[in-house]
């Protein structure tokens, strides 16, 4: 099932790792802005990474251990995200034009030609 819905209505506890929170930018974004949900390489826990425009590749945020839901190693708590969203998240965007998808899986032009 191809996950795209808003983070509000999104009922799993957990947000994966690889998966994408779409937001309505504001400058210095461009008008749509994706940030890839990522662990961190120290023991903090997960990040938000600029996905598209000019600033993609930037670390936006480096989330605090409490994101990580109790009892579990990985993925961001979804209830955690919505409750601190104005603190932790992208707060140009309100959380009720927060979206989350799937990271798809890139398709390449070579794809058939690759297959025979």
């Amino acid at each position: 099932m191809k996950i795209e819905m808003k983070l509000l209505e999104y009922i799993e506890e957990t947000i994966e790792r690889g998966m994408l929170i779409r937001c309505k930018g504001k400058y210095p974004y461009e008008e749509v802005v994706d940030f890839l949900v990522c662990e961190s390489q120290n023991e903090n826990g997960y990040q938000l990474i600029v996905a598209t425009g000019y600033k993609a590749g930037l670390t936006f945020s480096n989330l605090p251990k409490e994101s990580i839901p109790q009892g579990q190693r990985f993925g961001l708590s979804t209830s955690w995200l919505i409750n601190n969203w104005t603190k932790w998240g992208y707060f140009d965007c309100p959380l009720e034009n927060v979206w989350i998808m799937e990271n798809p899986v890139p398709k390449y032009p070579m794809e058939k030609e690759m297959n025979k």
